[in-house]
């Protein structure tokens, strides 16, 4: 039996099989794709023959003689081919059920948690942003249409809208209050007339206050409970000033206190009886509450005359005529007619107040 072997190409040996005579096998060595397969040849181990034998059929370690040169040949084992390099073990995640394979449990455990701390800050930090747009939005369409809220920016906000720093001081406490609080005591007197600088008010620093300088205001309106039945109420129309004696008095506006001295105050005050006596100095009054009609007319007190003033209260509490007034208080019929005016303005407006049709 003889070899034919032809070569056709490196490394790859596709065989075909055609009987002839003489030889046993053809085997061409070519890149058939229909027909490659991984062939294993061996040449005779004599240099001067060095026939080439296709031997994938042999077991490794088979002898057999060359039919050129005589010689022993042997079957040797493949030689070794490299194989690739492998690469550690790296950590991957299965996208089925979650599941993570690695060499260092410790390694995925510290990845997992940072990659969950992670997405919790993210998750976090997106929903701060979407509520603080949300508050951004509300706040935005509050002003915008919101009509009870003052918008200097909304069309057709009028002047009186928009909010301007107040400038209205902190009120001053009442005489009364002071009195009720005791911080203050007050002695109230007659000077002997019926209007006008008619009152005296003695006041000191009450049990209850302190060392520094109390400061009260008595408000226009308020009324003079007489402790004599024979002689009038009083109206007080405000503070002229401290008492200097000799019927002079030094303008004041409100009572004031530094020290633990008594003071003297005279007041503007109006008679609210008729028919009764003026108080003298011994009549004593105790103070109340003002009098919204009173209040009303001795706000107007600047633009009246003590006659009309007067006139204007007894047509409050007498309703008086002005026949009847002249016989017992010196009047004009122009003081009158002012007292009048300003009698009926300050009714119709309590009136208009308490929902009282004029």
């Amino acid at each position: 039996m003889s070899h034919i072997d032809v070569d056709l190409g490196p490394s790859l040996v596709c065989s075909k099989t055609t009987p002839s005579r003489g030889v046993h096998r053809l085997r061409l060595m070519r890149r058939d794709p229909g027909y490659c397969t991984p062939a294993m040849t061996v040449n005779c181990d004599n240099p001067g023959c060095n026939t080439l034998y296709d031997v994938s059929d042999l077991p490794a370690g088979h002898t057999f003689t060359c039919s050129r040169c005589g010689s022993k040949v042997t079957v040797r084992g493949p030689s070794p081919v490299a194989k690739p390099a492998q690469l550690a073990p790296r950590w991957s995640r299965s996208k089925g059920n979650g599941d993570g394979n690695s060499s260092t449990p410790l390694l995925d455990a510290i990845v997992s948690t940072q990659e969950q701390r992670s997405k919790s800050r993210m998750r976090a930090v997106i929903a701060a942003l979407i509520l603080i747009i949300a508050a951004i939005g509300v706040c935005a369409w509050y002003v915008a249409y919101c009509p009870s809220l003052p918008n200097p920016h909304r069309a057709g906000a009028s002047d009186a809208e928009i909010p301007v720093a107040s400038t209205t001081p902190t009120p001053i406490p009442t005489l009364q209050y002071a009195i009720a609080s005791g911080e203050i005591v007050a002695k109230f007197s007659g000077t002997g007339g019926s209007s006008g600088d008619s009152v005296k008010v003695r006041v000191a620093k009450g049990a209850n206050a302190g060392s520094g300088t109390i400061t009260v205001m008595l408000p226009a309106g308020s009324v003079l409970v007489s402790d004599d039945p024979s002689a009038q109420s009083m109206m007080v129309a405000s503070v002229l000033g401290v008492d200097l004696g000799g019927n002079s008095y030094r303008p004041e506006s409100q009572i004031l206190l530094s020290d633990n001295k008594v003071v003297d105050y005279i007041l503007a005050a109006y008679c609210t009886q008729f028919e009764k006596e003026n108080p003298s100095s011994s009549t004593r009054f105790s103070l109340k509450r003002p009098d919204p009609v009173f209040a009303c007319i001795a706000e107007r007190g600047p633009s009246l005359t003590v006659p009309a003033m007067q006139a204007a209260v007894w047509m409050t509490t007498d309703s008086i005529t002005y026949t009847h007034m002249k016989q017992k208080f010196p009047v004009t019929s122009q003081e009158w007619a002012a007292g009048q005016s300003v009698y009926q303005e300050c009714r119709n407006a309590r009136n208009a107040d308490s929902g009282v049709a004029p």
